[in-house]
């Protein structure tokens, strides 16, 4: 099979007015590598075997046994930080993400299949609960550590008219200028998806 193309809406069009992040023209080249290699490896026969078998398994006439190693937070535990090459903070989430990605393939070699494209997710916020959450984390140099959370509900006949639905808003402005940011960069390599 293909590539998959992303589906094209009318919002894409539209330029918005949202600032978005430098990224040097160093920073756009190894990105643009990167996401050579992901469209690589999206278009391998060895990605679209694992695809094929997700399908399978989905059917109920899996082949062998599906394996994913689920491993994001413990990637902080042994990825050199100081091996990316862009130094922009935009630009520098980027590389760590295709970096990850494979990784994921080159290293771990399970089956999660990797897609011919970028995901773009929408700016959203939320309200909260009604309620203030309160965590407390072991100090840990920043790394990933234990931590507690003090729930806010102490009496639920006394606290449960606190609690209220919460409300999403989405920033339509900032996810496009996002969006077109990153069709920018990887233009004519991977089509960028919300």
């Amino acid at each position: 099979t293909g590539a998959l193309s992303a589906p094209e809406t009318k919002e894409t069009t539209r330029m918005p007015s949202v600032a978005t992040p430098p990224v040097t023209p160093e920073e756009r080249t190894v990105l643009r590598e990167l996401a050579r290699r992901q469209l690589d490896y999206a278009n391998s026969a060895a990605n679209r075997e694992r695809r094929n078998a997700w399908y399978a398994l989905d059917d109920g006439q899996a082949s062998r046994p599906l394996i994913l190693c689920e491993w994001g937070i413990a990637f902080e535990e042994f990825f050199d930080k100081a091996s990316l090459v862009c130094r922009g903070d935009f630009a520098r989430g980027l590389e760590k993400g295709l970096r990850a990605m494979i990784y994921q393939q080159e290293t771990v070699r399970d089956d999660h299949v990797i897609e011919p494209w970028l995901n773009c997710g929408w700016k959203v916020t939320a309200s909260d609960y009604g309620v203030q959450v309160v965590k407390e984390y072991a100090d840990n140099a920043g790394r990933l550590g234990a931590r507690r959370w003090d729930h806010p509900i102490k009496d639920l006949r006394r606290d449960l008219d606190k609690l209220h639905p919460r409300t999403f808003t989405v920033d339509r402005e900032a996810s496009l200028a996002h969006k077109a940011r990153l069709e920018e960069i990887f233009d004519g390599i991977l089509p960028v998806r919300m």
